[in-house]
């Protein structure tokens, strides 16, 4: 595939003032045979009784905080999510027509963080708290304002 030159000057153009609009974009892609392909995955389906468990749930901690005395302000939800640090995106600009379409990672795509939110049930949002296994933060490096940043040793 011959694409033009990134200092192509025979048509005025130059990096620095090229604006592309996207009916130009389809003409490009249209003209090389690209297009825009997305990533297939398996999605899990949630349980059929998941209703019934959320029910069963939520009446579990009503007993469990009358049985107790815990107030409303002293309950919490904190989820937990991971980040990979090469996260590949659904989509690429691949030619038409192939079956598999591989996206290319850089080697790093089960290295991973784990980033932490929590709340108060009346609504009191926390820092997120980011958790890094078995780094620690470089010297003179500071996380961003409202980040709390830990580490966990491994062993072995």
């Amino acid at each position: 595939m011959k694409v033009p030159a990134r200092n192509d000057l025979s048509h005025g153009n130059s990096i620095e003032t090229f604006k592309a609009t996207s009916s130009w974009l389809s003409a490009f892609m249209k003209r090389y045979k690209l297009a825009l392909r997305r990533r297939t995955k398996v999605s899990q389906k949630l349980p059929e009784q998941t209703e019934e468990l959320l029910e069963k749930f939520r009446r579990f901690v009503i007993r469990i905080r009358v049985r107790k005395s815990f107030e409303l302000c002293n309950i919490f939800n904190m989820d937990e999510t991971p980040v990979w640090f090469d996260m590949a995106g659904n989509f690429t600009i691949h030619t038409k027509g192939d079956k598999t379409i591989h996206i290319r990672g850089t080697g790093n795509e089960k290295n991973r963080f784990t980033v932490s939110f929590n709340m108060r049930l009346h609504g009191t949002k926390f820092p997120a708290i980011c958790i890094f296994k078995g780094k620690q933060m470089p010297r003179g490096e500071q996380a961003p304002s409202g980040v709390i940043v830990c580490s966990k040793r491994v062993d072995g």
